[in-house]
């Protein structure tokens, strides 16, 4: 998985000497610790395809698909919760989800994620709820 980092040539590269590659218990560690984001856009490649089973091909390529769809609707989300939190005169951070994949994985698509994380100052809390609740978000605790 290190070796992704330096691109898909040393990725395939590692995987080629592995001594005992087992195609399906790799694709079981990579569903089991979610990391089928960071590594679908090269496994289900052309040249991942011998690497891994026709099926599990086919699944990384539905779940990007579906992925894409989930990562569209937290962006959306996050630009709103932005906007509405900026409009009521209250900064905010976002953490980890996007702003990760972003960073460290150069594509927000390529890290897994589940939610909208927003820090905003202790000052502010109850006015961003407030902001939060004029979008629809349940506030209460």
């Amino acid at each position: 998985m290190r070796a992704l980092v330096a691109g898909p040539d040393a990725f395939f590269a590692a995987l080629e000497r592995t001594p005992n590659y087992d195609a399906e218990a790799f694709a079981a560690f990579l569903t089991r610790e979610k990391l089928l984001d960071w590594v679908a856009p090269v496994l289900a490649s052309e040249r991942g395809a011998p690497l891994i089973s026709p099926g599990f091909r086919a699944a990384l390529v539905e779940h990007q698909t579906a992925r894409r769809a989930t990562n569209d609707d937290l962006l959306r989300v996050s630009a709103e919760v932005g906007s509405a939190l900026g409009a009521a005169g209250i900064g905010c951070l976002f953490l980890k989800g996007l702003y990760f994949g972003q960073r460290f994985y150069r594509d927000v698509h390529r890290r897994h994620q589940g939610d909208v994380d927003v820090l905003v100052r202790a000052a502010h809390f109850e006015a961003a709820l407030e902001a939060l609740s004029r979008l629809g978000f349940d506030v209460t605790t």
